[in-house]
């Protein structure tokens, strides 16, 4: 570790309240990101659901509109050249039976609905003249003329009783105006045919909608009483009937229920993880102040050494710097180790690191011995006797004075299992988060 991270790793220490409040508002400003990447996530697949289902309508109305035309074309075949109705009643019959979706089917010469079938039930239409009616109808009839294209007018309420909507084809002969091909679907009907259903969906219902050619402004004509563009909201326009067909999110709940579990969850994992992350930051300053406590007494006096090496609160021995034998060791390294003195005298202290770490031992040792360093201190793990693994926290200390050939070196253990148990909790933690 060099001198200015070292620098760093002590100020930490030594502040641990002002190093956990740092270390609490990054975690903070990482887990609002997670927030709000989730917040979008569960937007778009709002959106994702709500385009679904948009769709499926928007195709069924518009198979509706399809069939529509056709059967409004094949009835204004029946007109021929001279502007008569040919088999009217027996061609509007087989149309009918082949599309019972529609109330009626009708012709309109000059704007006046002459032919009508079926009759029953639509008697009062008959004769009807549409330039003659209110002036939103006539509006939107001059808009057909005008477009030379089959439009739908309505929703609107039906002479024949109801609402509905009316399809109307220009006919033109020699290229003159003479009336109208039509069909009449109710609402209700071409709503089913659609599958616009506002009990379907628990948190989904749709709107359907046009703008009022005379008043300009967007009229509903769904009993739902909800502001659409205050909403989660998907909509479509149909333009043969100018129509708008919504489909809304009616559960604006959900969205926050999601947000405030996800802030909650990353305000406790993050009130947590700077407790704990506090609490081991003064553990461990509490440790460096005794272990240089500790290595201060072992250095001034071999009297002094002697009383702290038998009564010390942390395993301690001497080696042989050569050899690696074990000369000396105090009951803590003992109990720490699960070996008697005697057993671990016999042995060298190598034995007992994990093999894992021996290498980057070596590389230590032999700068301590060369005199590159004069004192190391690492964290490595050591075997117990029943071949458990256990973790310390090591001071290697030379008993040899500068220029002077290597001999005996002291070894400084701290228990630190307990501590990297916890350490591991927090990182899990935060692995689970950041999936």
């Amino acid at each position: 570790m060099d001198k200015k991270s070292s620098k760093l790793s002590i100020w930490f220490l030594s502040r641990p309240k002002r190093t956990g409040a740092i270390f609490f508002l990054v975690l903070l400003t990482f887990i609002s990101l997670i927030v709000m990447q989730r917040y979008q996530l569960f937007r778009e697949n709002k959106q994702n659901q709500l385009s679904n289902i948009l769709e499926a309508a928007e195709k069924n109305i518009e198979q509706s509109l399809k069939n529509s035309y056709t059967v409004a074309l094949t009835l204004a075949l029946t007109v021929n050249n001279d502007g008569v109705p040919v088999n009217f009643d027996t061609v509007a019959e087989k149309l009918i039976k082949s599309n019972p979706d529609l109330q009626a089917v009708q012709l309109v010469p000059n704007g006046i609905i002459k032919y009508v079938y079926p009759y029953k039930g639509n008697e009062k239409v008959l004769n009807l003249d549409l330039f003659k009616s209110p002036e939103r109808t006539v509006l939107e009839v001059n808009k057909t003329i005008k477009s030379r294209k089959m439009y739908f007018q309505g929703p609107v309420k039906l002479t024949q009783g109801g609402i509905g909507v009316v399809g109307r084809l220009p006919l033109y002969i020699n290229d003159k105006f003479w009336g109208f091909s039509a069909v009449v679907i109710k609402l209700d009907v071409l709503f089913k045919n659609a599958g616009i259903d506002n009990n379907k969906y628990k948190h989904y219902k749709f709107q359907f909608s046009k703008i009022n050619e005379l008043t300009k402004k967007e009229e509903f004509f769904l009993p739902l009483h909800i502001d659409v563009s205050k909403e989660i909201s998907k909509s479509v326009i149909f333009p043969d009937g100018d129509w708008k067909l919504y489909i809304i999110n009616t559960n604006p709940y959900d969205t926050w229920v999601e947000i405030l579990s996800a802030i909650l969850f990353g305000l406790g994992l993050a009130v947590l993880s700077t407790y704990l992350l506090v609490k081991l930051l003064k553990k461990q300053a509490l440790l460096q102040v005794r272990f240089r406590n500790q290595e201060s007494k072992l250095i001034d006096t071999e009297s002094k050494f002697k009383k702290i090496f038998d009564h010390a609160a942390i395993g301690i021995a001497r080696v042989n710097s050569i050899t690696g034998q074990i000369l000396e060791v105090n009951q803590y390294l003992c109990d720490f180790l699960g070996y008697t003195k005697e057993e671990l005298m016999q042995k060298k202290i190598k034995s007992i690191i994990y093999p894992e770490d021996l290498a980057e031992d070596g590389i230590l040792f032999k700068k301590l011995l060369s005199g590159q360093i004069r004192q190391f201190n690492k964290e490595e793990r050591y075997l117990r006797k029943e071949g458990v693994l256990i973790w310390g926290s090591v001071i290697i200390t030379p008993l040899w004075n500068e220029g002077e050939e290597p001999n005996n070196h002291i070894v400084i253990v701290e228990d630190i299992t307990k501590r990297k148990a916890e350490e591991q909790l927090i990182i899990d933690s935060q692995k689970r988060t950041n999936r």
